[in-house]
Parts: C-alpha cells; sequence; structure tokens
C-alpha cells in the first residue's frame, strides 16, 4: 500500500490496505482482548494512514476501526488525537473566517467525544484525560479542565511525559486567570521534571 502511495497510485494502496484489513480481521476470534496483534494493527495504521490519505479518508478510517473495536481505549485516542490535530490547522486559503471557526470547532467536538468514549471504557486512562482537558481549555471550558488536570496530576504513577505536559497545560490555565503563583509552582515542577 505504502508503495503505491509513494507512486501516486491512490487506488492500489487503497485496495492493499482492504484487504490486509479483511485478513487481519479474520485472522483473531472476535473478541479478542486488548494486546492483540488485531488491535495494534488498526491503530498502527490508522496513525500511518494519517500521513497518506486525505482528512475525509483517514477520519473514514479511524470510524470504521473504531466501529470494528468500539472498546480499545488506545484506538479512540488515537483518532481523538487526529481530530484534535485537524482542529489546529490554520484555515485554509481562501475559507472565510465563519467557515474556518465551524470547521475547527467541529473537529474539536468529535476530538472531546472521542476521548470521553475512551474514558467510558476506562475512566482511569490518563492520556485521553489530558487531552481531553487540552480540547476544553482550547474552547473555553476552563473550570472542566483544571478539574480534570487537577485530579490527573495527582496520581501516583502518571508517566513522566504525561505528567510534564499535563503541568504545562495547567500552568497556562493558571497564569491565564493571574494566578501567577500557582502557574509559577507547576512550571517548577515541569523544569524539575525536564
Amino acid at each position: 500500500a505504502f508503495r503505491s502511495w509513494e507512486r501516486w497510485r491512490d487506488e492500489g494502496g487503497g485496495f492493499h490496505i482492504e484487504l490486509a484489513r479483511r485478513l487481519v480481521d479474520v485472522s483473531e476470534p472476535p473478541g479478542a482482548r486488548a494486546g492483540s496483534f488485531r488491535r495494534r494493527w488498526y491503530a498502527a495504521t490508522a496513525l500511518i494512514l494519517t500521513g497518506h490519505l486525505g482528512e475525509g479518508d483517514a477520519i473514514g478510517y479511524f470510524d470504521q476501526a473504531a466501529k470494528q473495536l468500539p472498546d480499545d481505549v488506545p484506538l479512540l485516542t488515537a483518532a481523538g488525537w487526529f481530530s484534535e490535530r485537524l482542529s489546529n490547522y490554520p484555515a485554509r486559503a481562501g475559507a472565510n473566517l465563519k467557515n474556518a471557526h465551524a470547521i475547527r470547532r467541529r473537529h474539536q467536538e468529535r476530538a472531546m467525544r472521542l476521548f470521553r468514549a475512551a474514558l467510558d471504557i476506562d475512566p482511569r486512562a490518563a492520556e485521553p484525560t489530558l487531552r481531553l482537558a487540552r480540547v476544553e481549555v482550547a474552547i473555553g471550558n476552563v473550570a472542566e479542565a483544571r478539574e480534570r488536570l487537577t485530579a490527573l496530576l495527582a496520581r501516583e504513577g502518571l508517566p513522566p511525559l504525561l505528567a510534564y505536559v499535563g503541568r504545562m497545560i495547567l500552568g497556562d490555565v493558571h497564569e491565564r486567570e493571574g494566578n501567577l503563583r500557582e502557574a509559577g509552582r507547576l512550571y517548577r515542577e515541569v523544569m524539575a521534571l525536564d
């Protein structure tokens, strides 16, 4: 598939991915648990395809993968990440401001829905918690984000990268609100983590 796309043969790439997807779907029994090859394959190909497919096709592939594995937290988180990423693209040339805002908001809402779906499956999942809070900050739901990040950062054993980013986001929230003492404390903790 990737060789086809390197040669600008989109149809051939799509054919190969679809064939591989069908083989993967029949290779494991339905209901195989997390960590299965099928689960990892869907998440990996969805992420890789974001660099080869257009926006709509990549979203469609994530949707198809999530339909196949509706209880897969990493896949839902990756799908949310992609929508969040799309929401951060600058307005395309020629797009008016109103359309650009509507497109941004649509991607943000999709990202939040996917992160919440991941958290419905595993309420303690750290990455979708952090990513949901970041989108909440972006749309102005600062109180919810602050509460979510404070609870996340209070956890023992939080991976260092998530602790780092979480403190950066929460520090920014406090800084914007004029709470410079708390922002400074969080930024010092960030420097200690670095």
